[in-house]
């Protein structure tokens, strides 16, 4: 293992001053207690000049504004499908394979995204009737999440 790897992990673990006083999450730097304190505030001041989001970081707006520009140069070698980033097209290849590498540890159910695990978990804290449900006020198509619901409004 590469020296350097590790002592940036161990440096991880010590040497964290600034504590958020909402959640209790530690940082070494003011800065970066700073940072994360605009995500109990809600304050987003880095605004997208080509659509109506807004990011907390600086960072994240230029990774965003990419999107807008239509450049798509990493394709699909299975069904020629285009992506902007290589993390995209990376998950995008479990459609072909089937790879589910995201497990519940509840009832051992697999997911090929994180967020479809995430969105699973929730219904074991809560009877599936108590869930909320996103319906199309076009068709009445029901939804368990809201990024289904939005991808599925798009259709019409």
């Amino acid at each position: 293992m590469d020296k350097n790897i590790l002592r940036k992990h161990i440096s991880i673990h010590k040497d964290r001053d600034f504590f958020c006083e909402v959640c209790g999450k530690a940082f070494s730097a003011a800065w970066g207690l700073r940072k994360h304190m605009k995500t109990h505030t809600g304050e987003r001041p880095y605004q997208c000049e080509h659509c109506d989001k807004a990011f907390v970081q600086k960072c994240t707006l230029q990774f965003h504004v990419v999107i807008h520009y239509k450049v798509k140069p990493l394709a699909c070698k299975t069904c020629g499908k285009t992506f902007t980033f290589l993390g995209n097209l990376q998950r995008h290849y479990r459609v072909h394979t089937g790879e589910k590498p995201y497990q519940c540890k509840i009832c051992d159910k697999r997911f090929s995204q994180s967020n479809g695990l995430k969105a699973h978990e929730l219904t074991h804290r809560k009877p599936a009737k108590e869930l909320e449900e996103f319906v199309c006020t076009v068709c009445g198509k029901k939804f368990k999440s809201f990024s289904n619901y939005k991808k599925h409004m798009q259709l019409h």
